[in-house]
């Protein structure tokens, strides 16, 4: 660069160290990092993307980056920006302006399209358009083929939108209450079986065959007493009211509940004080749960579900075909 002339543009290294801090948790002092660079540099459209991303996901100052949003959208972030938009709106359960964000996503190519498609289902199946979800699903499989996009919760999916739309026969359903737990809990919900289910996969030798299952209560935890006290506090019997979901997943919703001390390792490795439950879509009744941070929640993992894999199959045809997919991470 020549000397006298303003660089206009983050570094990639600078856009690096930036990330990292929020790859490691540190979300105040990447907020100010960000905002830093955006002082510095702004005419990056990246920068101002991630800002504006931050914003939302982080509900730090969402009028104000649905803002950067419009100053920042151009042909290669459209889809991107499409995409956040979505799902600010979904976190916050307002399921007819995410279909529209989402909706946007079905004019991108073929992995767009499935992320677009299975986010509209979430949507669908909180409206309670279940025949439309259905429809969409089919649509999808056919889709998935063509780009090796995984259908996250295929299984759980298929049989959800299936036993909603009326399209089980009684052999069918018998069939999943008996060999699939999910499945067992919308046909016929029962707490201690969900107790039972979770001190199961709390065992050192389930732990011990399942690696992937980095959370764990400790070993002095009540967890029937955890149980109870988490459907309570989802059901509004503490005098602080409701606690609303905190993330709409495509097979059931999230929610975090504090407890105040330390009950075991949440999947960050941190030490916890909250529980993460999941539960039916649209319902308090509570499936499964783990020990879980305010601070790393399943925000990190379920939304970009259906993105972590798309990503990976997006950079390679962006190499192929230039502008084909946006280079922006989401």
């Amino acid at each position: 660069m020549r000397s006298g002339l303003k660089q206009k543009y983050a570094t990639k290294e600078e856009r690096e160290n930036c990330k990292n801090l929020l790859r490691n948790s540190k979300v105040d002092e990447y907020t100010k990092e960000i905002r830093r660079l955006h002082d510095r540099y702004p005419n990056d459209k990246i920068i101002l993307f991630d800002l504006a991303a931050h914003y939302l996901r982080e509900d730090i100052n969402p009028s104000e980056g649905m803002l950067y949003f419009a100053m920042a959208i151009d042909k290669k972030n459209m889809y991107s920006i499409y995409y956040e938009k979505g799902m600010y709106y979904l976190k916050h359960g307002q399921f007819g302006k995410a279909r529209i964000e989402f909706e946007k996503l079905l004019s991108g190519n073929t992995i767009m399209q499935c992320r677009g498609i299975v986010n509209i289902i979430r949507c669908d199946i909180h409206l309670n358009y279940y025949s439309e979800a259905l429809l969409l699903f089919r649509r999808l499989s056919q889709l998935s083929e063509e780009c090796n996009f995984e259908i996250p919760y295929a299984t759980n999916l298929l049989f959800y939108l299936k036993y909603n739309n009326g399209e089980l026969s009684s052999a069918d359903i018998a069939k999943y209450r008996q060999n699939n737990y999910y499945a067992q809990m919308v046909i016929d919900y029962d707490p201690q079986t969900v107790i039972d289910h979770v001190i199961e996969h709390n065992t050192d030798e389930f732990l011990k065959e399942h690696p992937e299952n980095t959370s764990r209560f400790d070993d002095n935890v009540d967890i029937e007493e955890i149980y109870w006290h988490c459907t309570d506090a989802i059901n509004g019997i503490f005098i602080d009211g409701d606690i609303e979901p905190n993330n709409y997943s495509i097979t059931g919703d999230y929610y975090i509940v504090p407890v105040g001390t330390n009950i075991g390792i949440s999947v960050a490795g941190l030490p916890s004080d909250s529980v993460e439950l999941f539960t039916i879509p649209g319902t308090k009744d509570i499936i499964t749960m783990h020990p879980t941070s305010n601070r790393f929640s399943s925000r990190r993992f379920e939304d970009n579900l259906v993105g972590f894999k798309a990503k990976k199959l997006a950079a390679k045809e962006a190499k192929k075909k230039e502008n084909d997919i946006d280079p922006y991470e989401y």
